[in-house]
């Protein structure tokens, strides 16, 4: 008979609940309620034991986190009519640089944040390479070993190619802002500031469009992650890379065009609490945004 989703005594640990999640145990655990308040008050016994079908063990964390929003602005260009365009479109290629990736899971449980004129949506040129950057301030030690892994999760989704450029001191607001491509930036902010920002999230990400002569353009010229730099370095003590690199895989997905979804097993849902890959709607939706034209 199959498990029903919700909480039940760990099996891997004392003391502590584990939330089942229908299929497999997760890695959200919490103090067991029912214990007296002497023994709940005693921290658990940490250790990195994998879970049969589950996410690494990451010590005591908070049950769900609201993993982040979604921040998207538009630059307007007014260019002389007849003009070729910005600087790049006219580099841009005509060829693919990945082949296109091919959705097979038939899920429609995915939502696009802004479509063009034509209503495809607007994506990232899949003929230029996307370039990203991280800004290591704030950052914990070991922040390559999750947010490589997880740019390389929505590489292989959405057939858009990415490439590593190295560190960098600016931030979103610092960064020069205009027409032309610019590399995607990843910050470790100790607070995060947006208007729609819920008060606990842990995770920002957007990306800029721009408007030529008042027309929306196909493509997206840049983007941001903003990554709350007190709980990636609470998860990297607590060898919570799991967990980082899921929440930086949903930054990403809002960076390519994906806004939230009501679905809990998906990577896009609004909040963490365990999972661990992009979902049948998740890469649905990432193989719609990357399936633009040059």
């Amino acid at each position: 008979m199959a498990q029903r989703r919700g909480w039940y005594p760990d099996p891997f640990e004392d003391r502590q609940q584990r939330w089942h999640d229908g299929r497999r145990w997760t890695g959200v655990t919490r103090l067991d309620p029912d214990l007296p308040q002497d023994a709940t008050a005693a921290p658990a016994r940490r250790t990195r034991r994998r879970p049969s079908g589950g996410v690494p063990w990451l010590g005591p964390v908070i049950v769900a986190v609201v993993v982040g929003a979604v921040v998207l602005t538009i630059t307007r260009v007014h260019l002389p009519f007849g003009s070729a365009g910005t600087a790049a479109a006219r580099k841009a290629g005509h060829q693919r640089i990945l082949p296109p990736v091919r959705s097979t899971t038939g899920s429609v449980n995915y939502a696009i944040l802004n479509t063009g004129p034509s209503g495809r949506p607007i994506g990232y040129d899949p003929c230029q390479v996307i370039e990203y950057v991280i800004n290591p301030a704030g950052a914990p030690a070991d922040y390559l070993s999750f947010i490589r892994p997880a740019v390389r999760a929505a590489q292989k989704a959405s057939g858009l190619k990415f490439v590593y450029k190295g560190t960098s001191t600016a931030t979103y607001r610092t960064r020069t802002h205009s027409a032309d491509a610019e590399p995607i930036i990843i910050t470790f902010p100790t607070a995060l500031k947006a208007k729609k920002a819920p008060q606990d999230a842990i995770g920002l990400g957007g990306s800029e469009t721009i408007e030529i002569n008042g027309i929306l353009q196909p493509h997206y010229v840049t983007g941001f992650v903003a990554l709350l730099s007190s709980w990636f370095k609470q998860q990297s003590a607590r060898h919570g890379r799991v967990a980082e690199e899921a929440v930086v895989m949903h930054e990403i997905g809002h960076v390519l065009g994906l806004g939230h979804v009501e679905d809990p097993s998906q990577i896009m849902y609004p909040k963490y609490h365990g999972q661990a890959t992009y979902g049948a709607g998740d890469l649905a939706g990432l193989a719609a945004e990357g399936d633009g034209d040059c």
